[in-house]
């Protein structure tokens, strides 16, 4: 039997580089130069100033903007690009709705893991090896209560990381401990505003003793808003990097990077590109989601043409609506998705809830929706939906009914 190679030429596949399900892994990061040269600066003077007086980071930002990814960076900067000048001992840990039910179930968790999962500078392996193999999480027991309840230890969160500090790290030559912690607002999704306090209190202490952590901390861009009136000290107690939308060229490099890193025989003409990046404004996951579903589509195309994404672009925003925006619409109540609704049909750029008539109490839907990631604030009482493709999404839905 003949082979058709005509017909196996044609159904070549090429690798697909683009995940965006997933943070980026640091070889593919894009853009934010800026934040990381300071960060780089920064934690240099803070592995060596003693008494320790270690700079904090909050990576703040809306949905999909690359906050995990910004951490995943930091965090190769730490081990990898300054390991011929600094000690490092770094622990990543992504929070959950049940880690922070309450402190106590946090502290715990996180000494545990912290156990397990820790990374360190490669030239301090063996020495930190042996130490750690011997460090014990603190407990203590409170006092009986009135009622008396049941005693019961409790994990030292403060006591815990001094010893880690004073008897493991220092001996085996570490400079600096990082800590970073993803999605620390769930806590305020439990109803644990008083973490903040307790976060910013046990950490102002190590340093008072004299031990050398830094935080590294990611959560919505609404994160700090929330909690100003709850924890204002705690606001206080970290560097704030904003991350915004890609600029013209952070999406080239976004696109290009993981073309090169895997050295696949694949471009994207300037000018798809260009319309990648206007259609997706810049925004890191949904520069990606195209991206994804271009080369799913046009597998077999060595160079991808703007004839091609044009011809390509109404299934690309349709797997776009199904798979992203009936998600997001599944987070909201039938009258916020009314609001939502009623916003895309204002043909004014920026919305006020004044603007919305016969909705009750349409300016506490705002501030929910808001919270939700779904609308933004652009200034005193104006609004637009987060993405200008959600827009096109939700107006169709009104021509449907």
């Amino acid at each position: 039997m003949v082979k058709n190679n005509n017909h196996n030429k044609n159904n070549r596949i090429i690798l697909n580089p683009f995940s965006p399900q997933y943070p980026a892994d640091p070889k593919y990061f894009a853009d934010r130069r800026e934040q990381l040269s300071y960060f780089t600066k920064t934690i240099l003077n803070s592995a060596k100033i003693r008494p320790p007086a270690p700079t904090n980071f909050m990576v703040l930002g809306d949905w999909g903007m690359g906050k995990t990814s910004m951490l995943y960076k930091m965090r190769e900067v730490v081990l990898t690009e300054l390991a011929s000048k600094i000690n490092t001992f770094c622990f990543h840990f992504s929070l959950d709705p049940v880690c922070c039910k309450s402190w106590d179930n946090f502290c715990l968790t996180f000494l545990t893991q912290l156990k397990r999962n820790y990374e360190f500078s490669v030239g301090i392996k063996e020495k930190l090896l042996t130490e750690l193999s011997k460090w014990k999480i603190t407990f203590s027991i409170p006092p009986v209560s009135v009622a008396r309840e049941k005693e019961r230890e409790r994990p030292s969160l403060v006591d815990s990381l001094e010893e880690l500090w004073k008897r493991h790290l220092v001996p085996s030559g570490v400079d600096i401990c990082f800590l970073f912690l993803d999605d620390v607002h769930y806590f305020l999704q439990a109803d644990q505003s008083d973490a903040y306090f307790a976060i910013r209190n046990t950490f102002q202490e190590l340093a008072r003793r004299e031990c050398n952590f830094s935080l590294i901390m990611t959560g919505p861009r609404m994160l700090f808003k929330e909690i100003v009136d709850l924890a204002e000290p705690f606001t206080r107690f970290f560097y704030q990097f904003y991350l915004d939308s890609f600029t013209l060229e952070g999406t080239k490099e976004a696109i290009n990077k993981r073309i090169l890193v895997n050295k696949l025989e694949l471009q994207f003409s300037e000018e798809v590109i260009s319309a990648i990046h206007e259609k997706s404004k810049g925004h890191p996951y949904f520069i990606m989601f195209i991206a994804y579903e271009l080369v799913n589509l046009l597998g077999s195309k060595k160079r991808i043409t703007q004839k091609e994404f044009d011809g390509c672009w109404p299934r690309v925003v349709s797997i776009l609506e199904k798979n992203v925006f009936v998600n997001r619409l599944g987070e909201v109540s039938e009258k916020e998705r009314e609001v939502l609704i009623r916003v895309s049909l204002i043909e004014e750029p920026l919305v006020s809830p004044s603007m919305i008539k016969g909705i009750k109490g349409v300016t506490e839907f705002f501030s929910r929706l808001e919270r939700k990631g779904l609308l933004q604030k652009k200034g005193r009482g104006l609004y637009e939906l987060f993405h200008p493709l959600f827009k096109e999404y939700l107006q169709k839905l009104a021509h449907t009914k």
